[in-house]
């Protein structure tokens, strides 16, 4: 009988307590979140009295999405949803303020990003060329920009005007970029320009996973259709620009220091130079450049934040001394109540403006331009200078002008290094003396960069550079120097070019020691290590890492933060980075262009492959920009064999540089002679890795797999159930017969019971 009354008191009482909890419960999730209410009305007081940080946000994210998400009926029903949402009153007023802000630029970021995709009027030069095959043609038009060399290549813009086809003259717009071989053209921007014998094409990149969108980063600018000049001699200038440009103006003094820097240095010290101080990456030799970058200091030669940074404070103590010294030289009722330090910091801001124009606007360098500029006028003005108000200031000028920028690599390399460089630097502050607080700062800086951009570099480049952190603590601190003494030879070089040249003479050893140190850093034993894109999981993890150990040590949440973070990045890592156990036969028929690269994967952790891409001149390396970062993101390590079909250029260039990244066991060949030219090459990075050079014969196997093979037939290596037989003329052809560049080296694949038939050309 009690426990019947227990039961009835407990089905009577259970309501009131569940509902009495459930009030309990409300009023204290209606208590936090009139707490989280206030802490955010606080927050959104701080962004209203700085608009520029909701409106670079709006921007930001309107760029982000108007290039991801397709403009909908869902879409546009979300936005009216939101204004309508926003133009009610709100009890909250600065929150309400900030939404508007950040609403206001994501609209407008987002339109414009998505009507840039469709921007293309009837008259674009695109339409013509998709819809009909284009013979070489005559193409007039006007210079948009200066001309950019890259070694014995130049690149014109051309805005186009017409293009005769068919005997008839075409009106057409857009930009189009040209490629002209030969000597440096004597073109500036504004000259009408007609281009005979001119192949159009629409632009179109590598269609690989995770290969650089070349299409995309085109169509950012403006392009869509690119084309071909033989020669130089084919343009021909119809008019020259009048009147004053000062696009025009920076070219025509840009190239014609050039000029005087190449006749002043011998190479390479003029290439480094070059490209150290203007830019130029195009006069470095192809050996040096790879140095630099396999040392993890290719950033200097890409004129950046970093060289504007050097010129702006170089400017500033130049300016500021002088006046300094004037004061105390010339009378007192000759001056009036001036000081030195706001008329230096005003006087500085346009050698900024120039030095960015002459090498570039470049997003790291407007960034650089207006930070500098903003903190030279704050200091004339007697302001406090901000940062962080700075940096997003020039962030919302850059995505004003272009909100696609955030897709861009030197728009994240940019702006993450210098958001962890201060924010390193205000954690990792000391009290030091004033030199050695200076050597902390630099390497914290150094570090900070360094461990920021390390994801973002990985998924670009597929690189690791072990010892960057060590190169860049001695050659930007020499950077630091020569980027100064560099501009201050050019304008010496301008105005007296004797002296201007011997002061040239001067730079030598510096430069002569970078390049050494580069080199020798590149020679070291593990310098570059590859890797697979980092996954976002793995990125994430990261970076969360990273600002859990930016926090204050005695923030609360630090330390579960961070072995949060931690947990997050070994477990994403150790699953991204896994290498899988191939239990099929994979075949792989990458986008190469003209030629072939066939990647074969058999069980267990066998590779094959079948020619390797290439252009005709070797200006791009097919090979190492193409396919071997979809190697990298497979986890193919090393090939069991590499054959080679034929000798042309568009299948034997890519071998070279994919022989020396891969260890490979086996080479195949179809018999032709490999030892001149770039299939020499070849040879030679075979051979770095002891690898059999074998010849097909007709109707022999020439390698077998999975089986034993006499010796005479070729060679022997263990595979998990798979054959190879490879047929090739007996007698080859000599080399110098055009037969011989389009003989295939046909080959089958068998797995288990199926097969499949490979060929190293399609004619």
């Amino acid at each position: 009988m009690g426990k019947v009354r227990l039961c009835f008191w407990a089905v009577a009482r259970g309501p009131r307590r569940l509902v009495g909890w459930c009030c309990y419960r409300g009023a204290a999730a209606r208590r936090w979140a009139d707490r989280g209410l206030v802490r955010l009305e606080a927050l959104a007081g701080e962004v209203a009295a700085r608009p520029v940080w909701a409106i670079a946000a709006g921007l930001l994210g309107g760029g982000l999405l108007g290039v991801v998400i397709p403009l909908s009926p869902g879409l546009i029903g979300s936005l009216l949803a939101a204004a309508v949402l926003l133009g009610c009153r709100w009890p909250w007023r600065c929150l309400q303020y900030s939404c508007r802000l950040a609403f206001a630029g994501l609209l407008l970021a987002h339109l414009h990003a998505l009507w840039q995709g469709r921007a293309l009027p009837l008259t674009h030069v695109a339409h013509l060329v998709a819809t009909q095959p284009l013979a070489p043609v005559s193409a007039t038009g006007t210079v948009a920009q200066a001309v950019v060399a890259a070694g014995e290549q130049q690149w014109l813009y051309l805005r186009l005007h017409a293009v005769e086809h068919r005997q008839r003259w075409h009106p057409v717009v857009g930009l189009v970029r040209l490629s002209v071989p030969g000597r440096v053209l004597s073109l500036w921007p504004g000259d009408v320009v007609r281009a005979e014998g001119v192949r159009l094409y629409r632009v179109r990149g590598f269609w690989n996973p995770g290969s650089f969108d070349l299409e995309a980063y085109l169509a950012r600018q403006g392009i869509a259709v690119a084309g071909r000049v033989r020669h130089a001699a084919h343009l021909h200038v119809l008019s020259r620009a009048r009147g004053w440009s000062a696009a025009r103006l920076l070219a025509r003094w840009r190239a014609r220091l050039v000029q005087q820097v190449r006749a002043a240095l011998a190479p390479p010290y003029d290439g480094v130079f070059l490209a150290l101080v203007l830019g130029c990456r195009g006069c470095l030799s192809p050996a040096l450049a790879e140095s630099f970058r396999t040392a993890g200091v290719a950033h200097l030669f890409v004129v950046s934040g970093l060289h504007v940074g050097f010129v702006a404070g170089s400017l500033f103590l130049g300016w500021r001394a002088l006046l300094r010294l004037g004061r105390s030289w010339l009378p007192r009722p000759w001056l009036p109540g001036w000081r030195p330090t706001p008329l230096a910091a005003l006087l500085s801001v346009p050698g900024v403006l120039l030095y960015s124009g002459l090498v570039g606007w470049t997003i790291p360098t407007t960034r650089a331009a207006l930070m500098a500029s903003a903190s030279f006028l704050a200091l004339a003005v007697q302001r406090p200078y901000d940062v962080p108000q700075a940096l997003v200031l020039a962030a919302a000028v850059v995505l004003a002008c272009d909100p696609t920028a955030p897709l861009s690599l030197s728009f994240q390399l940019s702006f993450v290094a210098v958001v962890a460089i201060v924010a390193a630097i205000r954690r990792f502050a000391c009290s030091a003396g004033r030199w050695r607080q200076r050597l902390w700062l630099g390497v914290v800086a150094s570090a900070a960069a360094y461990a920021a951009t390390l994801p973002l570099v990985v998924a670009a480049f597929r690189t690791l550079p072990t010892y960057g952190l060590v190169a860049n603590l001695v050659l930007v601190p020499l950077a630091s120097l020569l980027v100064p003494a560099g501009v201050v030879a050019l304008a010496v070089l301008a105005l007296w070019p004797a002296v201007g040249a011997w002061l040239l003479v001067w730079l030598t050893q510096p430069l002569a020691f970078s390049g050494w140190l580069a080199t020798t850093v590149a020679g070291l034993p593990g310098a570059e290590l590859h890797a697979a894109a980092p996954a976002p999981a793995v990125a994430l993890g990261y970076y969360a890492l990273l600002a859990s150990l930016l926090l204050p040590w005695a923030a609360p949440w630090r330390s579960l933060s961070a072995g949060l973070a931690a947990m997050l990045l070994l477990a994403a890592g150790s699953w991204h980075y896994r290498v899988p156990r191939v239990t099929e036969l994979h075949v792989t028929f990458l986008d190469v262009g003209r030629g072939d690269a066939i990647v074969v994967r058999a069980p267990p952790r066998h590779h094959l492959l079948i020619d390797g891409g290439g252009t005709a001149s070797g200006r791009f390396d097919i090979g190492r920009q193409v396919v071997a970062p979809f190697l990298w993101d497979h986890r193919v390590r090393r090939f069991d064999l590499v054959a080679l079909t034929h000798r042309d250029p568009h299948h034997a260039r890519g071998l070279v540089s994919l022989l020396r990244l891969f260890p490979t066991t086996h080479l195949l060949s179809n018999g032709t002679p490999l030892d001149v030219g770039y299939t020499g090459e070849v040879l030679r990075a075979a051979q770095r890795w002891s690898a059999q050079h074998h010849t097909a014969l007709e109707g022999a196997a020439a390698l077998a797999v999975g089986a034993a093979a006499p010796h005479g037939a070729g060679a022997t290596f263990p595979a998990a159930a798979a054959g190879l037989a490879a047929t090739q003329r007996k007698r080859p052809l000599p080399c110098s017969s055009p037969a011989v560049r389009h003989r295939a080296l046909p080959a089958h694949r068998r797995h288990r019971a199926g097969g499949a038939a490979l060929a190293g050309a399609a004619r």
